[in-house]
Order: structure tokens, then sequence, then C-alpha cells
């Protein structure tokens, strides 16, 4: 493994907690109300680390969004597997429900 690898595995890893402490305080507090410096204080690192990340907390939260609308599509495909039309949109309105009731607070965000 080269350094590279290490510095890109680094980096991923250091974006993933980024996102997870935003969501976790967005929880908290409106995401209105939280800003760069307070996400940067519970990392322990520079705001400016963040900003190599995201360019602005409006891009943080469309990411956060993205996520989130990824796993409900991936959840939504599996009600193509069902036999009919009607099987299919009751399945997908199951599932639509359970992902915004499943995390509450992640709808909130």
């Amino acid at each position: 493994m080269g350094v590279s690898e290490r510095k890109r595995r680094e980096f991923t890893i250091r974006e993933e907690n980024i996102l997870q402490t935003a969501i976790s305080l967005f929880q908290i507090r409106h995401p209105s109300l939280v800003k760069m410096d307070d996400i940067a204080k519970q990392l322990e690192i520079g705001r400016g680390t963040i900003y190599l990340h995201f360019k602005s907390k409006d891009d943080l939260m469309a990411r956060i969004q993205y996520e989130d609308y990824v796993r409900l599509r991936i959840r939504l495909e599996n009600a193509l597997n069902e036999s009919t039309g009607l099987a299919m949109a009751k399945a997908a309105l199951r599932i639509y429900i359970e992902h915004c009731l499943g995390d509450k607070n992640m709808y909130l965000v």
C-alpha cells in the first residue's frame, strides 16, 4: 500500500466522519443554527479541513440528502421484484413510509 492510497483512504474516512458529525448535530439543533465551526470543533479539526471536502454547508447538506436518496432508491428497487403493478405500488409505498419513519431524525434533517 502506497502513501497515496493511505491518504485517499484517510480522506474518505475523514469525509465520512464529517458527514456523520454534521448529521448528529443537525438532529440536535436545526441545521440553520449549526455552523461549520461547530462541526470542526466536534471533530477537533480545523474548519478549513471541512472545506477541503465540502465547498459550503449547503454542499454538505446536499451530500447528506443525496446519500439518503440513494439509500431509499436502493430499497425502492426491491419493489420491482413484485409480480403485479399493484403489488409494486404497495411495496414501494411501504418502503417509502418505513424509510421516512425508520429514522425520524434523518427525516427531519
